[in-house]
C-alpha cells in the first residue's frame, strides 16, 4: 500500500459483505484515494480514484465499491454493510473524485455517454452529478460535527477559497 496522508477525509466502520463469510473493518477516505482497513489481509484493499468505475449508496445501511481488478478491465463490486451513518460529505466528496466534474456528462455505459478526452480528471468517462449535490454546489464545510474535513478543490473550477 502506498503511503497516506496523515490525516484521512473520513472514515466508517462497515462489514465488507461476501459470500458465505464476510469481514469486519473500515473504509477510509483519502485525498488520494479510498482505503478498506480489515484484519484479514486478503481482504484488504487501497484504491486510487482511477481504480474505481462507480460508487452507490444502495441504501441507507449498505454501499457498493466498483472498482477494476484483475486486469482486462474487469470490475468487481464490493458491497459494505455500514455499521453507522456515513459522516456528513463523505459519499458527495468520493462521488466527485470518482466521476470528476458534473457538467463532463454521463458515464460510457448509460444512454447518451460520450467519452472524453484521455486528459480529462475523470480518466475516459463520467457521470452526472448525484442528485444529492446540485449543479455547481460547493464543497461541504469543513469543521462539521461529524468530523468530515472536505479537501481542496481538486478540479480548479471552486468557488470558495482555500
Amino acid at each position: 500500500m502506498p503511503s497516506l496522508p496523515a490525516d484521512p477525509l473520513g472514515r466508517v466502520p462497515v462489514k465488507h459483505e461476501r459470500q458465505g463469510r464476510g469481514s469486519e473493518g473500515t473504509l477510509v477516505l483519502y485525498t488520494n484515494g479510498l482505503v478498506y482497513l480489515t484484519d484479514r489481509q486478503d481482504d484488504a484493499r487501497y484504491w486510487r480514484f482511477s481504480d474505481l468505475f462507480s460508487v452507490l449508496r444502495i441504501d441507507r445501511e449498505r454501499f457498493e465499491v466498483r472498482a477494476y481488478e484483475g486486469g482486462g478491465g474487469k470490475i468487481r463490486p464490493f458491497v459494505f454493510e455500514l455499521k453507522t451513518d456515513l459522516p456528513d460529505g463523505f459519499y458527495d466528496v468520493l462521488w466527485q473524485r470518482v466521476n470528476g466534474p458534473a457538467s463532463a456528462g454521463p458515464r460510457g455505459d448509460e444512454p447518451g455517454a460520450r467519452v472524453l478526452p484521455a486528459d480529462s480528471p475523470a480518466g475516459i468517462v463520467n457521470s452526472p452529478r448525484p442528485p444529492s449535490l446540485p449543479g455547481g454546489a460547493p464543497a461541504p464545510k469543513t469543521g462539521s460535527s461529524s468530523g468530515f474535513r472536505a479537501p481542496p478543490c481538486w478540479h480548479g473550477s471552486c468557488s470558495r477559497s482555500p
